[in-house]
């Protein structure tokens, strides 16, 4: 049970990650949730939206549950589209 405690359940909403990919999720100032999505590899790989999306660098709408094309050693940088998280002062 203290293994579990110590490392807990990701619960950035990513799920079923091929082993080469790796997401990260984070809060940017404005409240919105950031998610940054690593293909550590030379193989192409795809991944499904655990929410919906916007990319960062082209403005791409990538509605929750649609597949994510990376390409090899890709990265996306993306943030949610609607309300952004409520902050505590």
């Amino acid at each position: 049970m203290l293994a579990v405690w110590l490392a807990p359940a990701a619960v950035s909403g990513w799920r079923g990650l091929p082993a080469s990919v790796t997401a990260t999720t984070g809060a940017s100032p404005d409240g919105r949730r950031v998610h940054v999505a690593h293909n550590w590899s030379w193989d192409p790989a795809r991944v499904e939206a655990p929410a919906d999306l916007s990319d960062v660098v082209d403005g791409t709408s990538v509605p929750a549950g649609t597949a994510l094309d990376l390409g090899a050693w890709d990265v996306r940088v993306l943030v949610t589209t609607g309300v952004p998280l409520s902050r505590s002062s």
